[in-house]
C-alpha cells in the first residue's frame, strides 16, 4: 500500500495568475502508485484527475508518500450563481478536503513515516 496525499487549490478570485486562495489535501492508501490522468473516489469523497506526481522519500524520517496534484477550482459564475470562494471553501470541507496548514503537513509528515 502507498501513502498518498491528494492536493487541489481554490484561488480566491477569477484571475489566471490568482495564487491567493486555499490549499486542501486528502489522505488515503493505494495497493498501486497513483498515476496522471487517474481519477479516484472513496466512500463519499471524490477526486478529479490527478494532473500530476510526486514521489517524497526521506530516508532520516522514513517518509515514503506520493503527492498528487489535481485541478484547482476559482471563483465563477454559472447560471446566474456566483460560486465565492466561501462557498467553494465549505463544498471542499463538506466533500471531507482537508485544510493544508503548516500543522496539517505536520500530521502528514508523522501519518506517512508509518509503513502501509
Amino acid at each position: 500500500m502507498y501513502h498518498v496525499i491528494v492536493i487541489k487549490h481554490i484561488a480566491k478570485n477569477e484571475d489566471e495568475e490568482d495564487f491567493e486562495g486555499q490549499q486542501f489535501y486528502y489522505h488515503l492508501a493505494l495497493p498501486f502508485p497513483p498515476y496522471v490522468g487517474l481519477s479516484i473516489s472513496t466512500s463519499g469523497w471524490v477526486s478529479s484527475d490527478i494532473e500530476s506526481v510526486h514521489w517524497t522519500q526521506n530516508e532520516e524520517s522514513g517518509q515514503q508518500y506520493f503527492t498528487c496534484r489535481v485541478a484547482g477550482e476559482r471563483v465563477h459564475w454559472s447560471d446566474r450563481y456566483h460560486y465565492d470562494f466561501e462557498y467553494l471553501c465549505d463544498q471542499a470541507l463538506q466533500g471531507f478536503w482537508e485544510p493544508y496548514t503548516k500543522e496539517s503537513r505536520g500530521y502528514i509528515n508523522r501519518l506517512t513515516q508509518e509503513l502501509l
